[in-house]
């Protein structure tokens, strides 16, 4: 269906109303599921989105560390699944190393047949394999913070329009993740202060 000038006037309105809604979540979210899940509502609403899975990059270890997934309605645990090297291959660790968005379709044959790559399915198994993916770096002050990926049923599902979307999303995002690692450093500055002052109050305590 071709667009009209006021029905892509309204899309973008509508994009912008999402964008600020998902930025005003992720200023006030004070846990990382929260950060997580304005993410997945974004995503299901503006992009073709039947998973999400979330990571967050190491650069002392060179590693990926799984923190969110979703699919099929879930939140699948992924606190269990051990740390994941930055390798040569696969879309999240290209991501990572080239600091670009990397879209693979043909996905689920693509990971079967890649070489040490393994398809991972998100969610319970539906019996549907998804075909496409979009693997987006967070990234803010030229650092990779981590990835963001969703997936979708269909292939070739991505376009322009949806890397710009995601790219942007995924950037706000590792700005709300830096600063939350900020309020914990704050707040576990604050707590070791507390108890050091705790302790010398002992102290003198019992001197005294």
């Amino acid at each position: 269906m071709a667009h009209t000038p006021e029905s892509q006037h309204t899309e973008q309105e509508v994009f912008l109303q999402r964008l600020t809604h998902l930025a005003e979540a992720l200023g006030t979210a004070r846990e990382f599921v929260a950060i997580w899940r304005a993410l997945r509502v974004f995503a299901a609403a503006h992009v073709p989105c039947i998973g999400i899975f979330i990571s967050l990059y190491d650069p002392v270890r060179d590693a990926r560390t799984a923190v969110y997934a979703y699919g099929d309605g879930e939140e699948p645990d992924v606190s269990t699944l051990p740390p994941m090297p930055v390798s040569a291959e696969g879309p999240n660790s290209r991501a990572v190393r080239t600091r670009q968005v990397v879209i693979t379709n043909d996905y689920w044959n693509t990971k079967l047949h890649g070489k040490g790559q393994i398809g991972i399915l998100v969610g319970p198994d539906n019996g549907l394999r998804p075909q496409s993916s979009l693997v987006v770096p967070m990234m803010t002050m030229g650092r990779v913070v981590g990835t963001v990926e969703v997936q979708s049923y269909e292939d070739n599902a991505y376009r322009p329009e949806h890397v710009t979307a995601m790219r942007m999303a995924a950037n706000l995002a590792a700005v709300a993740v830096e600063n939350m690692r900020l309020l914990e450093r704050e707040r576990r500055a604050r707590a070791a202060a507390e108890e050091s002052n705790r302790l010398k109050d002992e102290f003198l305590a019992t001197l005294s």
